[in-house]
């Protein structure tokens, strides 16, 4: 008797641990994976009276619980007929499919997680703090003119900051300094420039669309500058941020 044949006939006996087929307990003496296969459709067989009967959603239901659970989670419901051994056969099937997907998951996952390193965060950057100190000074001042003058002026120290970054290469620092900027320049300032009342804005914005105009040139020279990827991606950020402001501000001017 091969294999499948083996299969077949446990599938259909009542108790697998104890085939009645003399063909089958010669086979598993001589197999030890039908073997071991029999010993999983006998766990299996304890659990069928207490499944529901196919097509039922209830066994989906079952199999659902059980892959989350991690082991068997039934409803027990009661069953006064046995049901036919080709029924059973499926049920024991499905339920030892189920517990090898669960072992499998679990397998991988415990294998997997001690190998999984840590990725270290670089710290923040001492220089960062009091820019966003001041960041939050100047939301909280009362007259949008104001927020838009000294935010203006916050984005002016950050370009300072921002060619010494590029002089020195400092590429992690750069692209910091990248994102902060483009927060202020293109949140901020675009709000406060906003809030200013139209017959204002000639006058309170005039400073902040000079400082775009110069920044968005500025970057784009040193990003020409330093050709290397790590520095000069940032800095056409910081270039794309000033150009993106200035025209914020030029269409707040024109609506005047």
């Amino acid at each position: 008797m091969n294999c499948d044949a083996a299969r077949r006939r446990l599938l259909a006996d009542e108790h697998p641990d104890r085939p009645t087929d003399d063909g089958v307990r010669r086979h598993l003496a001589a197999c030890s994976a039908c073997r071991a296969l029999a010993r999983r459709l006998a766990q299996a067989e304890r659990q069928i009276p207490h499944l529901p009967v196919p097509p039922s959603s209830a066994k989906a239901v079952f199999v659902r619980r059980f892959l989350r659970a991690g082991g068997p989670v039934v409803r027990r419901v009661p069953m006064p007929w046995s049901p036919p051994a080709k029924e059973r056969g499926l049920k024991k099937l499905s339920l030892a499919v189920a517990i090898a997907a669960v072992l499998a998951v679990f397998t991988i996952g415990w294998w997997s997680w001690p190998h999984m390193p840590s990725i270290p965060q670089r710290p923040e950057a001492a220089w960062v703090a009091p820019i966003r100190t001041e960041r939050d000074r100047i939301g909280r001042l009362p007259q949008a003119a104001d927020r838009v003058t000294q935010a203006a002026a916050l984005a002016s120290a950050l370009r300072d900051k921002a060619r010494a970054l590029a002089q020195a290469g400092d590429a992690d620092d750069l692209k910091s300094l990248a994102r902060i900027y483009s927060e202020i320049v293109g949140k901020d300032l675009a709000e406060y420039a906003g809030a200013v009342p139209a017959p204002q804005r000639p006058a309170a914005l005039a400073g902040a669309a000079a400082e775009m105009r110069d920044a968005e040139s500025e970057f784009q020279r040193l990003a020409a500058a330093n050709p290397a990827a790590s520095t000069a991606g940032p800095l056409r950020q910081l270039a794309s941020s000033a150009g993106e402001g200035g025209q914020t501000i030029q269409a707040l001017l024109k609506a005047a």
